[in-house]
């Protein structure tokens, strides 16, 4: 049987994490607007608020309420990663960039693992299996060899010039 708290916990986090992810992925799009990265973060600004939708939706399938709380102070971190030292006082410098595509990458790689985690919970398989978990881990891990491709010409940009 599952611990249905620590599940609960589990899913709130991981749908704030999504939250963060999504603002980020819109910001991040914004500062390399008109560039194939910028291109990129416009779409997967989309599909991570679709998959934010369905961490939500998983919550609401297994009968917990969802932690608005939660989801209020990842908007203020993400705004908090405004605020890094990064060169610049008032534009986004190339770290920047580079932080930004390490961020996403972290934060999508957490969201692969959390699909895998719960498609690996036989006890969770039919409230779950609408959310078909095996192609949200597929997808999110196709997301992050996307962003991996955008990694090495920031760092050099930023480090090498």
């Amino acid at each position: 049987m599952a611990d249905e708290r620590l599940l609960r916990i589990y899913l709130n986090d991981h749908l704030a994490l999504a939250t963060a992810a999504v603002r980020l992925a819109r910001r991040s799009a914004k500062s390399n607007a008109g560039s194939d990265l910028g291109r990129t973060l416009e779409r997967f600004a989309t599909e991570l608020d679709d998959e934010r939708h369905v961490f939500a939706r998983a919550i609401e399938a297994l009968g917990y309420r969802r932690n608005r709380a939660k989801e209020a102070a990842a908007v203020v971190g993400e705004r908090f990663g405004l605020l890094k030292l990064n060169g610049h006082v008032v534009s986004p410098s190339p770290l920047s960039r580079v932080v930004e595509l390490e961020a996403l990458a972290a934060l999508v790689g957490w969201n692969a693992r959390a699909w895998r985690t719960l498609a690996g919970l036989p006890q969770l398989a039919e409230r779950l299996a609408p959310l078909d978990l095996e192609r949200l881990a597929t997808e999110a891990d196709e997301r992050q060899a996307e962003l991996d491709r955008f990694r090495p010409g920031a760092a050099s940009t930023a480090f090498v010039g």
